[in-house]
């Protein structure tokens, strides 16, 4: 089973900055997602606010998770 998901204040305030910069729309739902998630919303809590799925919001932490913010999709 996979621990759960944690990010260091740093991380949260970079998402923070990265969501304030952004002018993509659908980037700006997949970093809303993140920033959920890494304050502690479970994915389905992150799903419902955003309409993603919860697999979907798995996927979205895992790529963060492995490349950061320089991921293309997150803008």
């Amino acid at each position: 089973m996979a621990g759960r998901y944690q990010c260091s204040e740093e991380e949260i305030k970079a998402i923070e900055q990265k969501r304030k910069e952004n002018k993509d729309k659908q980037a700006e739902a997949r970093l809303k997602a993140l920033e959920l998630r890494a304050k502690g919303a479970k994915a389905h809590e992150v799903a419902a606010a955003t309409g993603f799925h919860a697999a979907y919001v798995t996927q979205l932490v895992g790529k963060h998770r492995n490349n950061g913010l320089a991921e293309r999709r997150f803008g």
